[in-house]
C-alpha cells in the first residue's frame, strides 16, 4: 500500500513541487530576513511597499499563468509538443507588445504611485516596472512547463531567480541600506529568471523544425480569447489584491516603522501561505484537464490537498502561538518583536487565505467566474476594515480575518452546490432514481 502511494503521480508531483517551493521559497524569505537586519524598519516598510506594489501590478503575470496553464495543459493531456510550440509563440506574439505598452503607462503613473505609498523617490518604482516587466515574460515559459506538470523545471527557474535576488539584494543593502535600490535585486532575478526559462524551453518544446499546427482549430474550435482573457485577468486581479493590498493600506494610513511591523508579520504568515499554494499549484493542472471535460476533481484529491493545508498551518500556527517572540527574533531580529504577540493572528490569515485561495482555484478550474465576484467583495470588505480599524496590528489582522473568512465561506458554498448538481445530473444520466 505504501509502495502504491509513492508511486502514485500526484503524490510525485506534490513532493518534486512542494520540495522545490521550500527550497525557493526558503530564500525568498532569507531574503527578508537578511536584508530586514541591513535596514532599518522605516526602510524596511518602504521595501514592503513596494513589494506589495509588485504583486499587486504582477497580477498581469499571474492572469497570463492562469491562461497558459489552463490551455498548455490540454496539449499537454495529449502529448502535443507542436501544440504547444505553437501556442507559446502565439501568446509571445500577442504580449511583447503589450509589456512595452504598460512599463510606459506605468512610467507616467508613477507620481501617484510616489504619492500614495508615501516613497522617498522614484528609483524604486522604476525598478518594480521592469521586474514586472520580465516577471511576464518568464510567466509564458514556466507555466507551460506548470501545464506539463514538469515541476522540476518550474523549481529550477525559481530557485534560480530566487538565488540571484537573494545574493544581489544583500549585495546592495549591505553597501547601499536603502529600499529603492534594494529592489533593483528583483529586477535583476525576474530578468534572469526569462534567460533560464527561455532556454529549457527551447530545449522541451522547440526541438526539430516547426511544424505548422493552428492549435486554436485543433484543441478549441470555438474559443474566443478576448471573452476567456478578461474573466481571468479579474479573476488574477482579485487574488492579486487579497494577497497584497493590506500592506498598501497600512503603508498609507499608518508610519513606515508601523508597516515594517505589519510586513514582517506577514512575512512569517506567508510562509505558510506559499507552502500552501504550492499543493494548489500541484492540483491546478489536474483541475483545469478535468474542467475542460466538464467534471470536477476528484474528492479523494479535493480531501488530501485539504488535509495537507489544515495540517501544514495548524502546526505553523500553534509555534507562532506559543513561541512568538523566539520566532521573530529568530528570523528578523529583536527589533521587530515589539508585536510578538500578534503573530499567531496572521497563522490564521495564511490558513483562512489558503483555503480560500483553493477553493477559488477549484471554481475557476471549471470556468466557474462567479468566484471573481465572492472574492472582490472579500478584498473590498478587507479594505474597509483595515480603514476603519488600523489604529494597531491586532485590529488590522482581526479586521482581515474576517473579511477572508466571509469570502472562503461563500466560495465554499458555490463549490458545494457546483458539486451537487453535478452528483444530481450524473445519476439522472444513468436514470438512477
Amino acid at each position: 500500500m505504501i509502495a502504491r502511494f509513492l508511486k502514485d503521480k500526484f503524490f510525485q508531483n506534490s513532493f518534486i513541487y512542494v520540495s522545490g517551493t521550500l527550497f525557493a521559497g526558503s530564500l525568498g524569505y532569507l531574503f527578508h530576513f537578511l536584508i530586514s537586519r541591513k535596514l532599518s524598519v522605516a526602510e524596511y516598510g518602504e521595501l514592503q511597499g513596494l513589494l506589495a506594489l509588485l504583486g499587486i501590478v504582477g497580477v498581469f503575470s499571474s492572469s497570463l499563468s492562469y491562461f497558459v496553464i489552463k490551455y498548455s495543459s490540454a496539449f499537454a493531456k495529449q502529448n502535443d509538443f507542436g501544440a504547444t510550440r505553437a501556442f507559446i509563440e502565439w501568446v509571445n506574439s500577442q504580449i511583447h507588445k503589450l509589456v512595452i505598452a504598460f512599463l510606459v503607462l506605468f512610467v507616467l503613473a508613477s507620481p501617484f504611485i510616489h504619492n500614495y505609498l508615501k516613497l522617498s523617490d522614484f528609483v524604486g518604482i522604476i525598478a518594480v516596472g521592469f521586474a514586472i516587466v520580465f516577471g511576464i515574460l518568464t510567466t509564458v515559459y514556466a507555466a507551460a512547463f506548470a501545464g506539463w506538470q514538469d515541476f522540476l523545471l518550474v523549481n529550477v527557474i525559481g530557485a534560480f531567480g530566487s538565488l540571484l535576488k537573494l545574493f544581489f539584494g544583500l549585495l546592495i543593502a549591505i553597501f547601499l541600506a536603502k529600499a529603492s535600490f534594494v529592489i533593483f535585486s528583483v529586477f535583476i532575478a525576474a530578468a534572469g529568471g526569462w534567460f533560464l526559462a527561455r532556454f529549457f524551453a527551447k530545449k522541451k518544446f522547440f526541438k526539430g523544425p516547426a511544424e505548422k499546427i493552428d492549435w486554436k482549430e485543433k484543441y478549441f474550435p470555438d474559443l474566443k480569447i478576448r471573452e476567456i482573457v478578461f474573466p481571468i485577468f479579474i479573476f488574477s486581479l482579485m487574488i492579486a489584491l487579497l494577497s497584497d493590498l493590506d500592506v498598501l493600506l497600512v503603508k498609507n494610513l499608518t508610519s513606515p516603522e508601523i508597516t515594517g511591523y505589519f510586513g514582517a508579520l506577514k512575512i512569517l504568515g506567508k510562509i505558510i501561505l506559499w507552502i500552501n499554494l504550492a499543493i494548489v499549484a500541484v492540483v491546478l493542472p489536474e483541475a483545469c484537464a478535468e474542467g475542460h471535460a466538464g467534471q470536477n476533481i476528484s474528492l479523494k484529491k479535493l480531501l488530501g490537498a485539504y488535509g495537507l493545508i489544515v495540517f501544514t498551518s495548524a502546526c505553523a500556527t500553534l509555534i507562532y502561538f506559543f513561541f512568538p517572540e523566539f520566532t521573530i527574533k529568530l528570523f528578523f531580529g529583536a527589533k521587530y518583536a515589539v508585536f510578538g504577540p500578534d503573530l499567531w493572528l496572521f497563522g490564521i490569515i495564511a490558513l483562512i487565505l489558503s483555503l480560500l485561495m483553493f477553493e477559488a482555484n477549484i471554481a475557476y478550474a471549471r470556468h466557474d467566474f462567479k468566484i471573481s465576484y465572492i472574492l472582490g467583495f472579500s478584498a473590498l470588505l478587507m479594505t474597509i476594515f483595515i480603514y476603519l480599524f488600523h489604529e494597531t496590528i491586532r485590529q488590522t489582522a482581526l479586521g482581515i480575518i474576517f473579511a477572508v473568512f466571509i469570502g472562503y465561506f461563500f466560495a465554499l458554498i458555490l463549490n458545494l452546490i457546483h458539486r451537487k448538481r453535478e452528483e444530481v445530473d450524473r445519476f439522472v444520466a444513468l436514470d438512477i432514481p
